[in-house]
């Protein structure tokens, strides 16, 4: 074989290059958006939160927006779990710690999540645990970017024994940072500032049975969030910048606004080995799904953890999008005999083959189908505005109990950012 060589020069010979630096921003603050019913006060009886920004002058940066919360976690009776083993003392018996703790993934506190610009709907998130576990498996792809965020979001994946320890240490008490764009494509995918626009966004605390995870003979308990807060960053333009802006915002101009979005199914099939589950139409096209399953019994029960998935030993699953199969080929596996390196394949590249989930931790905890739609004939929707879109599941046997299946779909949004009496106006 010929080897070709090219001739090239050693890097000292480059002159320095002129560095750069942004002066456009002369400032960069928060402004906290308390609860619209609760303000400065306790939300320990609330299950409903909701929070509107109020000065339309600033310029908003919600995509760098987070949520500071506080949730305590108490037995059933409102009363604390025993934390720490205590010795005998006095007339009062020793104490064996509880073994009890929330269940991995922090965004799980809340059940359903809404967000609204200018009193639309933008984008809505059902069973916000299921979505971010999903979502946040695939997109956190170093271990040092997990490190950061196992306290602030309770993100210990299936560490279980670390999380139990902090929720320990905490007495119940917990503290957590989370950002929206973790839990919104809007504000992940649309980073830039708005001014002019009103913020809403909308949750609904989560089941217990759904946040707790205990040992059998601890009481159930019960969850409260105690504290919240939407920390909005605000920024101030330079002169320069300004000027720029305010010509811009003159115009009566528009801009197309595109993301991701994602939404969530839930279904209970019977049990059979074979199953054909027909998702309700939408009318915007799927470029990615996922497909997970889940025993019954981790959403209605505090003895089971609601953010692990469950294999089943399921042969395949495919899904038709009117009518047209993917993946086109089966993928068969068995999970027993560990023939699921195709499936496991599938989900890395959803990552990019950046995941930091292994594969026997992919087998036993998450089981994800990951289905890639985006490439297609184009008379694939030539019939119809509205995708019809069948999961389909084969299992080696009838399985032994009742389960769930997710659908996780990943779909196409967009909208028109109008630029009005140097205001914005968002119009779907």
């Amino acid at each position: 074989m010929n080897t070709l060589l090219q001739e090239t020069e050693s890097p000292i010979w480059e002159f320095p290059s002129i560095a750069e630096r942004d002066t456009s921003i002369v400032k960069y603050d928060y402004v906290k958006v308390y609860e619209d019913s609760h303000g400065s006060g306790t939300l320990e009886n609330a299950d409903h939160y909701s929070f509107t920004t109020n000065n339309e002058d600033l310029w908003l940066l919600p995509s760098e927006s987070y949520l500071n919360l506080t949730i305590r976690l108490r037995n059933e009776d409102g009363n604390q779990y025993v934390w720490q083993n205590r010795a005998a003392v006095g007339g009062n018996a020793a104490a064996v710690a509880e073994d009890v703790s929330l269940s991995d993934n922090g965004f799980n506190i809340f059940e359903e999540a809404r967000y609204y610009v200018d009193d639309k709907e933008v984008e809505r998130i059902d069973n916000v645990g299921i979505a971010t576990l999903v979502n946040n498996v695939i997109k956190y792809t170093s271990d040092d970017k997990l490190k950061t965020v196992k306290h602030s979001q309770l993100w210990f994946l299936n560490e279980d024994d670390a999380r139990r320890t902090y929720v320990r240490n905490c007495s119940g008490t917990i503290h957590m940072l989370l950002p929206l764009n973790k839990i919104f494509t809007f504000c992940e995918q649309v980073d830039h500032v708005f001014r002019g626009v009103k913020h809403r966004i909308t949750f609904t605390l989560n089941k217990p049975e759904r946040l707790i995870q205990k040992a059998n003979a601890v009481a159930d308990g019960q969850v409260a969030i105690t504290k919240c807060l939407w920390m909005v960053p605000y920024t101030e333009p330079s002169l320069g910048t300004m000027a720029r802006l305010e010509t811009q915002l003159a115009k009566d101009s528009s801009f197309n606004l595109t993301w991701t979005a994602l939404n969530v199914y839930r279904n209970q099939p019977a049990r059979n080995t074979d199953v054909r589950i027909a998702l309700s139409s939408t009318i915007h096209k799927p470029q990615k799904i996922f497909v997970a399953l889940q025993n019954l019994n981790r959403t209605t029960s505090q003895n089971h953890s609601s953010m692990l998935f469950d294999n089943m030993n399921i042969e395949f699953c495919n899904v038709e999008i009117n009518s047209v199969q993917f993946p086109d080929k089966e993928l068969k596996n068995n999970f027993t005999t560990r023939e699921v390196m195709e499936l496991y394949d599938r989900f890395l590249q959803a990552s990019g083959y950046k995941s930091t989930i292994d594969f026997e931790t992919f087998r036993t905890s998450y089981p994800i189908f990951h289905i890639d739609v985006s490439h297609h004939k184009p008379e694939l929707y030539e019939n119809t505005q509205f995708p019809n879109i069948v999961v389909n599941l084969k299992f080696r046997a009838v399985p032994a109990h009742d389960y769930l299946v997710w659908v996780i779909i990943y779909n196409q949004r967009d909208a028109t950012l109008n630029l009005e009496n140097k205001k914005m106006r968002v119009i779907r």
